[in-house]
């Protein structure tokens, strides 16, 4: 009898820990998030950002493995500090916001590294009428609670691309030959991102 006890107690465990390794979804917190590009301009580095963009990481906090990403960015809330510089990007020649103007992430593979916290995340990128594949290194800065009775995870995802893979190719000579700007795009996305299963805070009740 107390073997058959254990044996039940040891498989409600088994099944607890189970429920608990089940993915989880989380949806970006565009608030606490950001997603910046920068490249090279003449002779220096020029950054610049998205401020309009969505995102859904599924993931178990405990097995990043387990890590799915899917990202979509509003193209027309470009942000380099600059109204005729934004108008600019989004004319034909670079963006073509008028005919495209989504760009959109979906993870496809996940590496892990030695660490146990870092990850090389494969996916496919959408710009313009362009699809590649990309590759993107995570760094995982953990998970806990929120002040709002929800939990949180925060990831940083850096990469590179070719903007002519994308058909932005834009450029101008400079007389003693050199490129106005660079062909690499270094990208960094930092996401915090809050779960959609802890039920949210009821509102307080209105004083009559």
């Amino acid at each position: 009898m107390n073997k058959v006890i254990m044996l039940g107690g040891v498989l409600c465990l088994l099944a607890v820990q189970t429920l608990r390794a089940e993915p989880t979804e989380f949806v970006v917190d565009p608030v606490h998030s950001s997603v910046d590009f920068t490249i090279r301009h003449l002779y220096t580095d020029f950054s610049g950002r998205f401020n309009a963009f969505s995102g859904k990481v599924v993931m178990d906090p405990k097995n990043l493995a387990s890590l799915k990403v899917t990202g979509e960015v509003d193209i027309l809330s470009i942000d380099t500090r600059n109204p005729d510089r934004n108008k600019h990007l989004l004319s034909p020649v670079f963006f073509d916001s008028q005919n495209f103007p989504k760009a959109r992430f979906e993870s496809t593979q996940v590496t892990m590294e030695a660490d146990g916290k870092s990850a090389v995340v494969t996916g496919k990128l959408s710009i313009r009428d362009r699809t590649r594949e990309v590759t993107m290194h995570l760094t995982f800065g953990g998970y806990g609670p929120g002040f709002k009775e929800e939990h949180r995870i925060g990831l940083i995802m850096t990469g590179t691309i070719a903007r002519s893979d994308f058909g932005v190719s834009y450029n101008m000579t400079l007389p003693n030959g050199l490129k106005m700007l660079g062909e690499d795009v270094a990208m960094t996305w930092a996401i915090e991102a809050f779960d959609t299963v802890t039920p949210a805070p009821a509102a307080p009740a209105k004083a009559k």
